[in-house]
């Protein structure tokens, strides 16, 4: 399960919000806002243009993305 708090949290430092994401990664505000919400739908691909995009550590993207595995 995707720690979407940590996701959020990480856009926050980083002073982006939802619209700007969708401007740098491609995927449309409506995707992800139904992501956030539903965060087990994030696929394998936006996962990883999100975490290219936001310049995540491995270590930050595995705390967000596979939270589930580390508990």
């Amino acid at each position: 399960m995707v720690n979407i708090n940590k996701l959020r949290a990480t856009m926050v430092e980083q002073g982006i919000n939802v619209d700007c994401l969708s401007e740098k990664t491609g995927i449309s505000k409506d995707r992800l806002y139904r992501r956030f919400k539903s965060p087990e739908e994030i696929t394998i691909e936006e996962a990883d243009t999100i975490i290219k995009e936001l310049k995540i550590t491995n270590e930050g993207a595995i705390s967000i993305f596979f939270a589930q595995l580390l508990a």
